[in-house]
């Protein structure tokens, strides 16, 4: 379907799936993907920055110089942190996102959890087509 203008696209969404159905289809997952990737990414970058500044804080201490003086405040510090934590946070949220792809693709909830899906259907198609 090919919408015009905004006012276009919303009543034709309506008219077709519904003003719920359609216009929030997908809001609940995308809603606890945002929580999760927040969530994920600030408690591990917050949590890994203090484990390095207290790692380095023991080093000196004990006048132990394994590490070089990475670990004090500053951009690389920053830049390992931020970059472990966005793993991190993509990691958790993965299965959420391809939750969140199906279902917005109109495949809704009920097939998101059966064997059969577009990939596994192609796959047998073509193994069909070759024997």
């Amino acid at each position: 379907i090919r919408y015009t203008n905004m006012l276009s696209t919303l009543t034709t969404i309506w008219k077709h799936e519904g003003l719920v159905t359609g216009l929030y289809r997908g809001a609940l997952v995308t809603v606890t993907r945002a929580t999760l990737l927040n969530g994920s990414q600030l408690a591990s970058y917050d949590t890994l920055k203090q484990m390095m500044k207290r790692q380095q804080q023991q080093q000196q201490l004990q006048q132990n110089h394994i590490f070089p003086p990475i670990m004090e405040e500053g951009p690389l510090l920053h830049a390992l942190c931020a970059f472990a934590s966005g793993i991190i946070a993509q990691t958790v949220i993965m299965p959420i996102d391809t939750m969140k792809s199906h279902i917005m693709l109109g495949h809704g909830w009920n097939d998101l959890w059966t064997t059969k899906t577009a990939f596994s259907q192609q796959n047998t198609n073509q193994h069909n087509t070759a024997a």
